[in-house]
């Protein structure tokens, strides 16, 4: 699920800006992952993108675990811990939980270095990007059956 507006173009090495919907999203699939140091066959400037998984049955809004992956910066996917697993199990221990996993822009394009940059306000894109990608959450989780305060 989009998140922000592809960071391509007059976006490139700007903050995000908050994406605008225009129809129906299908979100069955993984978005592409964001480029970065190591060869990702499926990688793309435009990744700003966020996954959710909940339970099937659920009777009252839920709390929201979300997971940034790590990866110091330069590599790392949103697709790596798939949240079935973790959903699954918090249904089996009867605390059950929305799980969501982000892509946020790495390496020079998350975190791009210079004097032009910091001029700009354009350091730390990534953060801004993780930053934006909770505000959503904080906005639309209601929607997915997620408690917002929780």
């Amino acid at each position: 699920i989009p998140y922000a507006q592809p960071p391509i173009g007059n976006l490139r090495f700007r903050k995000p800006v908050a994406f605008t919907p225009n129809g129906t999203i299908n979100a069955q699939n993984y978005g592409p992952r964001c480029l970065q140091s190591t060869i990702v066959v499926d990688a793309s400037e435009d990744c700003l993108t966020l996954n959710i998984w909940r339970p099937h049955e659920m009777t009252e809004p839920l709390p929201v675990m979300v997971w940034i992956y790590g990866g110091s910066f330069i590599l790392g996917e949103s697709q790596s811990y798939p949240g079935y697993g973790i959903v699954g199990k918090s249904i089996e221990m009867d605390q059950q939980v929305i799980y969501v996993s982000m892509n946020y822009r790495l390496g020079f394009f998350g975190f791009p270095v210079g004097r032009q940059t910091m001029n700009k306000g354009a350091a730390n894109l990534g953060l801004y990007d993780q930053r934006m990608a909770i505000e959503w959450l904080q906005k639309n989780i209601w929607s997915f059956g997620g408690d917002p305060t929780k």
